[in-house]
């Protein structure tokens, strides 16, 4: 065994990969421009088993799998395999669970992500979109006015996930936001590090990040302000979006399905958990399981609206409302709901927070999308 994991994982022979240090997908390396040993295959890091055991064991450092890439093809790695050890059908757990990809389009596959851990990367996590509010003011003033920052900057302060091509799921609290100050204006897609662009790791280089206009906002009929019931909104984009390692669209679980409540999530947006003192500049993810909603109940005012109820060792704080709760099954992220309110973390105690439960309005997200 342990002579076919060192085949598998033989260094490519050349100097550079394209002549780029950074592995940039869609862009670099689609067709397989690298050859492999005579002894080896290109494929699909899902159909090599060895590696892919390797991975899920946390136990192949990137400097070793960066050796082995052999190219893509758009967002899927190609690494170099033995040919007595590849498969012609990728390596997949079995699936037999209360949950199953719903795809809104025939066109693209949902919930992949090109990292199989659980850390939180570039490429993690591409469901998940920025929604951005720009400042209505543009007027010309002088160089001691105290109101030169008000020139038209964009603040992203709500997250979404993304659906199909012009479609971002989130709150109606976030879509229909109201501020003398600012107004709702457009998505971010592709986002992971928001002081560099494009985001680069030791594997690869990212697409520049797309900024989507909104063309208009679908809130459920439903939604009460007041209580935050049916707490749910899409956001209509004026041009598509293009799917990359780090923008694709999430999977939804049927309405007969179900996750158990002890189930662990994972919501992830950009901004403070509790207990962190300065903006982060990364994307953020944090660990939370279903519980009860009683649970939330005990600490929100019985007036608001819990649908599903989640909580961990931390909380999500400020520029969270929106985010998703992940659930990850055979590789595949689904869809279990949208962060719809939680505490301003102003102690160090830990709340659970509350969320939509996007199962609710399955037959809703298919029908105005």
């Amino acid at each position: 065994m342990c002579c076919l994991l060192l085949l598998l994982l033989l260094p490519i022979v050349t100097s550079e990969l394209c002549d780029n240090p950074w592995y940039q997908y869609d862009t670099i390396c689609q067709n397989n421009s690298l050859s492999c040993p005579s002894n080896q295959k290109c494929v699909f890091i899902e159909y090599c088993p060895g590696v892919v055991s390797l991975m899920d064991q946390n136990a192949l450092s990137s400097h070793r799998l960066r050796q082995a890439v052999c190219g893509y093809d758009r967002t899927h790695v190609k690494i170099c395999c033995s040919v007595n050890s590849y498969i012609e059908r990728p390596v997949y757990p079995d699936r037999n669970l209360d949950v199953y990809p719903m795809q809104l389009s025939s066109n693209f596959q949902c919930g992949r992500s090109i990292v199989r851990s659980n850390i939180n990367t570039l490429g993690s996590y591409p469901f998940v979109a920025r929604i951005g509010f720009i400042s209505k003011y543009f007027a010309t003033v002088s160089k001691n006015s105290l109101l030169d920052t008000l020139t038209g900057e964009i603040k992203y302060s709500c997250n979404g996930v993304i659906v199909n091509e012009r479609t971002v799921l989130t709150t109606a609290t976030c879509a229909l936001a109201k501020s003398d100050r600012y107004k709702l204006c457009s998505v971010l897609i592709g986002e992971y590090n928001t002081e560099s662009n494009p985001d680069c790791n030791n594997l690869f280089c990212g697409h520049k990040t797309s900024s989507h206009d909104i063309s208009y906002v679908v809130k459920h009929p439903g939604y009460n302000a007041a209580s935050y019931s049916n707490n749910v909104a899409l956001l209509r984009l004026k041009k598509a979006i293009e799917f990359t390692a780090t923008a694709q669209p999430i999977c939804f679980i049927p309405e007969d399905r179900y996750v158990s409540l002890g189930s662990t999530c994972t919501v992830v947006g950009w901004g403070k958990l509790l207990g962190q003192t300065a903006q982060p500049l990364t994307q953020q993810s944090l660990q939370l399981e279903l519980a009860p909603k009683q649970q939330c109940s005990d600490y929100i005012s019985q007036a608001l609206s819990v649908e599903l109820c989640a909580k961990g060792n931390c909380e999500p704080c400020s520029s969270y409302s929106g985010s998703p709760l992940l659930y990850k099954y055979a590789d595949i992220y689904f869809l279990v709901g949208i962060l719809s309110f939680g505490s301003s973390c102003d102690s160090s105690t830990i709340f659970p927070s509350a969320f939509v439960n996007v199962q609710r309005y399955i037959k809703w997200i298919l029908e105005n999308s």
